[in-house]
């Protein structure tokens, strides 16, 4: 069963490469470079799985096209197959999951909200917003807020708010909702978390992949608080920190009257490590509101500078657990068919 010691050997490297990359990102402070790594952690399972494929379904399918196979094929194609099916099977398992939970979404939110006035609607318009973005009310009662990406180049963003956060928050509170919803939109942390998403589901069972999935949703969040109270100027990250502490009173006390809070929540607003998320983001807001500071647009070339640089580091990294996994896979001959 060497094919299963291989992937076990595999998982295990996966695993340090991840310590690795939790102590690197200790040290790191620029905050793109930091989802890159993030996002670099959850990507490492999916390369072991596709090495396996790689060097192992050429050379287990010329031998089950033989037909007849000695007592030593049968071990080794029983092997890999079956290591084979537990590497690839929790990940389109996990990616079916994930596209129907997609379109639900969708369709769910789509055809159960309506277009908000033309007063909200005028919120949604700032000068860093390219894309056109349409704002919708669901009829919840319960507070929420969301945003959805949209899937033509026809068709607009939307950001979702509940009538029950609509009601609850005054009208500076809801325009820095919005405008952390656009930086979400801004950032495409939607289809960044569905990933990540897909990938953690995947592999759950490796011990380090929920605290990259953790870090990277909060981080999102305290990005997005940012952005938003630098799109509605002086006085929005006070709007915004009293919008989510009214956000999660509601949420409290739906947790006391029913025992348990069903349905959409509004995203980010509780952590299942470390200290609360929603009292650091308040924290963090009221800071950055008492300092003035204000979040800058990089120049142009100094974006690319810094993406330049963030795509380096992840790349080497990658490369530095490629070269291992081959160190690893290389005495099986399994790259032996590739010769």
């Amino acid at each position: 069963m060497i094919n299963l010691l291989l992937m076990a050997g595999g998982l295990v490297l996966t695993s340090l490469a991840q310590a690795l990359i939790l102590l690197l990102l200790g040290q790191t402070v620029n905050r793109s470079l930091r989802r890159g790594l993030q996002m670099l952690g959850l990507f490492l399972p999916l390369t072991l799985t596709f090495f396996f494929y790689l060097t192992g379904l050429p050379l287990i399918l010329p031998l089950l096209d033989a037909g007849k196979l000695n007592e030593a094929d049968r071990h080794y194609c029983l092997g890999a197959l079956i290591s084979l099916v537990l590497l690839g099977l929790p990940l389109l398992l996990s990616l079916l999951y994930n596209l129907v939970r997609l379109v639900l979404l969708y369709r769910r939110s789509i055809g159960q909200s309506w277009q908000a006035p033309a007063g909200m609607q005028a919120l949604a318009k700032t000068e860093t917003t390219a894309r056109q973005v349409e704002v919708r009310l669901g009829p919840d009662r319960r507070s929420y807020a969301y945003n959805l990406p949209a899937l033509s180049p026809r068709s607009p963003d939307r950001v979702i708010l509940s009538l029950g956060l609509v009601e609850r928050l005054a009208e500076d509170e809801v325009s820095s909702v919005i405008h952390h919803e656009l930086a979400h939109l801004r950032r495409y942390d939607f289809w960044v978390i569905w990933l990540a998403n897909c990938w953690f589901g995947a592999f759950i069972y490796l011990p380090l992949g929920r605290r990259f999935y953790q870090m990277l949703k909060e981080e999102q969040e305290y990005e997005c608080d940012q952005m938003a109270a630098a799109m509605g100027g002086k006085g929005s990250g006070l709007a915004l920190a009293e919008a989510l502490l009214k956000v999660w009173e509601d949420l409290v006390q739906a947790e006391r009257d029913k025992g348990t809070v069903k349905g959409f929540e509004a995203p980010g607003l509780a952590s299942d490590s470390g200290p609360d998320l929603t009292e650091q983001r308040v924290i963090r807001l009221i800071e950055r509101e008492q300092a003035g500071d204000s979040v800058g647009v990089l120049a142009s070339s100094k974006r690319y500078q810094q993406l330049s640089f963030n795509l380096a580091t992840c790349g080497v990294s990658w490369f530095l657990y490629v070269v291992g996994l081959i160190a690893l896979i290389e005495p099986s001959g399994c790259f032996s068919v590739f010769k």
